[in-house]
């Protein structure tokens, strides 16, 4: 029996090739699952680029996995979800000038890594910080409302002591 929350999502390859396996495999993945930490490779969607590039990706899972291993999967999931959202807009809109500017450079990053043409790797390249935006929500749930200093310490960068009302990770927290 699988749990219910759990995704179809294809193994690391080296992982399968270390234990004999050739063919492709499948596993029920959960919510936090989104890299093979041991051998540094993205599992989700069709561009699946190595980590060796991004060590603060890998780090970030692991301080994930770490400060959230007794979260209920589902919970897990909806913050993930919603992170997403976030930083998707927040990508999309370039609402701050310094997270716009990481993002690019960590996508020539790990585009200089990969051959062929340029994939699409927002999921990649804003990991970290998706991690960090969904422990900050799922931190709401028992703890008061996290001000600018602590949202601009979980991100790694100045949040703005008044940020603008329609940002949306302000209109998720509220």
């Amino acid at each position: 029996m699988t749990p219910a929350g759990t995704a179809p999502l294809r193994a690391c390859g080296y992982c399968a090739a270390a234990k004999n396996v050739t063919g492709m495999v499948i596993i029920r993945a959960h919510a936090r699952d989104y890299l093979c930490l041991r051998h540094q490779q993205w599992l989700r969607g069709i561009h699946r680029p190595g980590l060796a590039a991004l060590p603060e990706v890998t780090g970030s899972q692991r301080r994930h996995d770490r400060h959230t291993a007794n979260i209920p999967d589902e919970d897990i999931a909806r913050a993930h979800r919603q992170a997403r959202d976030i930083t998707g807009q927040w990508l999309a809109t370039g609402w701050h000038p310094a997270l716009t500017e990481r993002w690019q450079h960590r996508h020539r990053r790990l585009t200089a890594a990969l051959p062929g043409p340029e994939p699409v790797l927002a999921d990649v390249i804003t990991h970290p910080e998706m991690l960090a935006i969904a422990r900050l929500l799922l931190a709401r749930r028992c703890a008061p409302r996290p001000g600018p200093g602590q949202i601009g310490a979980s991100l790694g960068f100045d949040y703005p002591s008044r940020p603008h009302p329609c940002d949306p990770l302000q209109l998720h927290l509220g």
